[in-house]
């Protein structure tokens, strides 16, 4: 799947495809052995089609559904409106440590409203993960509900509308990290020295259960496995995936040139 570390548009597009072998499948160079993949490449439909072997697939949801909109770069994504639609997964048991990776493309802050990027919350039990967009902010806020404490999080470095943000949240007791772009938050971790308990829920892109409205934003390559990544682990995954999103580094730059260059020759 890979070739010196690079997943391709192409190979992302099989990989939505649901009848590929999951045994043909590199998933721990994908997520680190995921409970829930969601390239989100198939462009069409009410289906985004889970590829981790849990059969976790997402279905659209909301008054007005997830759209489909795709990047310059060749990548699918979901639009989201900002106002009552968002993706649903089947009943996952969360594991006690996790980590949450998405690409994000925010198009506008709404003011006076928090927006559920993505979480399992229900009814403020043990085992309550999400990601919002902080309430009049430029911010994302990682929380994490644990017994006796509650809800614990922080709130992430500054974002900005129109650029895209490789977003990952992990959690290992003690520590709630949460990093974009590879690199970890100012404000990271939050210590929370209280153990979180397994919990069997919905998890929900967008909308939540308690109507906090999805972002006005363009979501891909949403991913989740049950372990904390170590900080090289996220950095080397955003590096891996971040020329689909249209960045390209010095490394690929390089690589290009030197491609083109034999392409030339021959």
């Amino acid at each position: 799947m890979y070739k010196e570390g690079i997943v391709s548009i192409a190979n992302l597009r099989s990989l939505a495809n649901p009848r590929v072998p999951i045994s043909e499948l590199n998933l721990n160079m994908l997520l680190g052995g995921p409970i829930l993949a969601l390239p989100c490449q198939e462009g069409a439909g009410a289906t985004v089609y889970d590829i981790s072997g849990f059969g976790n697939d997402g279905a659209f949801r909301g008054a007005g559904e997830p759209a489909w909109a795709q990047l310059a770069s060749g990548l699918w994504t979901l639009s989201f409106d900002g106002s009552n639609d968002y993706v649903s997964t089947p009943a996952i048991t969360t594991p006690t440590e996790l980590t949450i990776m998405f690409w994000i493309i925010f198009n506008s802050f709404p003011a006076s409203q928090y927006e559920n990027i993505i979480g399992n919350r229900d009814t403020g039990n043990d085992g309550d993960f999400m990601i919002y967009r902080v309430q009049d902010a430029l911010k994302l806020r990682p929380t994490i509900y644990t017994a006796p404490s509650g809800y614990s999080s922080h709130d992430s470095d500054a974002i900005v509308i129109d650029t895209p943000y490789h977003i990952a949240m992990t959690w290992k007791r003690p520590n709630l990290r949460s990093y974009i772009n590879g690199v970890e938050d100012t404000a990271s971790p939050t210590v929370i020295d209280e153990p979180s308990t397994s919990a069997t829920r919905l998890w929900r892109i967008g909308l939540d259960e308690y109507n906090k409205p999805p972002p006005d934003a363009l979501i891909s390559l949403i991913g989740a496995c049950p372990r904390a990544l170590s900080d090289t682990e996220v950095l080397n995954h955003c590096n891996r995936e971040k020329h689909l999103l249209g960045i390209l580094d010095g490394n690929i730059l390089a690589r290009l040139a030197n491609l083109r260059s034999l392409a030339a020759v021959r």
